[in-house]
């Protein structure tokens, strides 16, 4: 028995080598350890591609809680406190705080990690800033607005136009070389300080070069007083405006009954106060029952220079009662302009009360929806609370919001980065996809609220500000500095297409500003869609090129 179990043994021990050896067997064997091991790099490459895809999304949304929640608050009480016009802080002051992380960047990826610089990759977002930040800002804000209380001043708009213009041939020109001078890179620097001088005398310049009546530049407060029984007290609220315009005198003092064609949202006059306004008609019960059940009622809603006021007045924006008088149209005054500055206002304090209070729990009327986002929203809140918020150090609070902005635009070039190699994709594409994304998603952020509140300067200069911001300094002085690290030495840049790029974003530029005078100069529905399907008609072009 023994004997049988060894030779059992021998012809088993002879049947495996003979199978390894055998020339159909192991090369079986080696296909399938090859697909088990493609299979699970395949798994692991999935799985890092899903874990930066995390990361990039959160890092999005994180944007919300930084520029929506801190840094725009701040930098309107900087705005308030040094009366600067909508149109040059949306050029320099939220140009330049918006897009400080791309110099951040910029200055780190060429300073430190010695990373070559593509000027492709620089002008890759500017076209995301101008088209989809007009695009988003016009469909979102005409969801609560009229077209007529969204029109730019073109008086303002073309020194940011025409700066931008020239921004973008004086990148084409510095860089055609592929090389970058210190004197090139002082000249672009001095150019953008020569903007920001233009920008602070634009009242002046205006004045000299434009006379005429412009749009108000700053906010003016229109009160609207509501006496016991929640009808409009004409009287007060006229008195409210010292230094009414014409036009708004004439349109509150009209006595032409509105036409019934003005639509379902449009305010009824009511005899109620006296005199028969168009625009300064008493509101239905619904709309001063909406008013004394508003989170402002219950206590709610606090601020040092609250448009609540007691007794039941609420200062809008006079700006957006002005817009609704249109000689040219055919019903020339839009009668529901007070209910829409009204709403503006209060989502306003809604806004400022939420980012007071990111950490309160909602109160008992709210929806179990709105219990579970803010479950899902704690670490995002308590990541906000890291930045300190009052508008006594609104200064601090600009400048930490910023410094978040760079580390998180920083953590999400990175992640943009892997998740590209992750999945194989080339980095010209990731720089034209997430990394424009990414780097201007605050621009939009910006730009998307202040739209809504009819601040429509504030929004289209900051998008060209930006730009100019971008190429001017975040390229321009960031090659001096690598100049000056080089021993004052030109320095090598990848400038692979920018002769074509900039004809492109010139080209771009002038076909936006035909549509928006086509447009009436006014951020209608159709020229927004007309900027989404540019973009993506202009996207979808570079990546064909690419591939």
């Amino acid at each position: 028995r023994h004997q049988q179990h060894q030779r059992q043994q021998r012809w088993v021990r002879w049947a495996l080598r003979s199978a390894l050896h055998s020339e159909r067997l192991l090369p079986l064997l080696c296909t399938c350890a090859m697909a088990m091991g493609d299979e699970t790099g395949e798994v692991r490459q999935y799985g890092d591609a899903a874990l930066y895809g995390v990361c990039i999304l959160t890092t999005l949304y994180s944007f919300y809680f930084v520029v929506d929640l801190r840094l725009i608050p701040a930098v309107r009480v900087l705005c308030e406190r040094l009366h600067i016009p909508d149109d040059v802080a949306g050029a320099t002051v939220l140009g330049a705080a918006l897009n400080a992380p791309e110099l951040f960047t910029a200055a780190i990826s060429s300073l430190v990690l010695k990373d070559e610089v593509g000027v492709g990759v620089v002008m890759g977002s500017w076209n995301f800033n101008i088209l989809l930040i007009t695009g988003f800002s016009s469909l979102l804000a005409r969801k609560r607005l009229r077209s007529r209380q969204l029109k730019v001043e073109w008086t303002f708009l073309q020194r940011d136009v025409y700066f931008y213009i020239v921004s973008v041939i004086l990148i084409v020109v510095v860089c055609h070389d592929g090389l970058v001078t210190w004197q090139e890179s002082i000249s672009m620097t001095l150019f953008y300080v020569a903007y920001v001088v233009v920008c602070a005398l634009s009242g002046v310049l205006a004045r000299w070069l434009c006379p005429g009546s412009h749009k108000a530049r700053v906010r003016k407060d229109l009160t609207l007083s509501f006496d016991e029984g929640g009808h409009l007290d004409f009287n007060a609220t006229l008195r409210s405006i010292p230094d009414a315009s014409p036009a708004l005198e004439d349109a509150l003092m009209g006595q032409e009954e509105p036409s019934p064609a003005m639509g379902e949202d449009a305010v009824a006059p009511n005899s109620g106060s006296g005199i028969s306004t168009p625009l300064l008609a008493s509101y239905p019960a619904e709309v001063s029952a909406r008013l004394a059940l508003s989170r402002s009622a219950e206590g709610r809603l606090q601020r040092s220079h609250s448009s609540i006021h007691p007794g039941h007045r609420i200062a809008i924006d006079a700006r957006l009662v002005e817009a609704a008088l249109d000689d040219e149209c055919e019903i020339p005054l839009a009668t529901d302009a007070l209910q829409r500055a009204e709403e503006v206002e209060l989502e306003a304090e809604a806004e400022e009360y939420h980012a007071k209070h990111l950490l309160a729990w909602p109160g008992a009327g709210a929806s179990w929806w709105e219990k579970l986002a803010f479950v899902v929203n704690i670490p995002f809140n308590a990541f906000a609370m890291t930045i300190p918020w009052n508008e006594k150090i609104y200064a601090v609070t600009a400048v930490v919001a910023t410094v978040w902005l760079a580390l998180i635009s920083y953590i999400l070039s990175a992640a943009s980065s892997r998740f590209g190699r992750a999945l194989l994709i080339p980095d010209e594409v990731i720089g034209l996809t997430l990394d424009a994304v990414g780097t201007s998603m605050p621009n939009l952020l910006a730009a998307v609220m202040a739209s809504k509140q009819g601040k429509v300067e504030t929004a289209i200069c900051q998008a060209f500000g930006s730009n100019t911001f971008d190429a001017l300094v975040a390229f321009g002085l960031v090659q001096g500095l690598r100049c000056c690290a080089n021993g004052l030495r030109p320095v090598v840049i990848n400038a692979k297409g920018v002769a074509r790029d900039g004809v492109v974003d010139v080209a771009i530029v002038v076909a936006y500003v035909a549509l928006l005078w086509a447009s009436r100069m006014r951020l209608t529905r159709t020229f927004g869609y007309l900027n989404l399907i540019a973009y993506c008609a202009w996207l979808g072009t570079r990546l064909t090129v690419l591939y």
